[in-house]
């Protein structure tokens, strides 16, 4: 692929002008850190589901033996 049709064809592929735009550069923005906090939240709260068995393993009180 020629150099210039490779720069021709990266102009096509992502229109940033209505990045220019403040108010949608902020809503997407605020798209990307959300999306990155639900990642976030969905790998925290699945790391704490695995250890919640463990915890439980370690705290739990000993059957009385008579």
């Amino acid at each position: 692929m020629r150099a210039s049709a490779a720069r021709s064809f990266g102009t096509y592929t992502l229109d940033r002008r209505p990045l220019e735009i403040p108010a949608y550069r902020r809503l997407q923005t605020a798209s990307a850190v959300c999306a990155v906090g639900g990642l976030l939240t969905a790998a925290t709260v699945a790391m704490i589901i695995r250890a919640v068995p463990q915890l439980w393993h370690h705290t739990a009180p000993k059957a009385d033996r008579r």
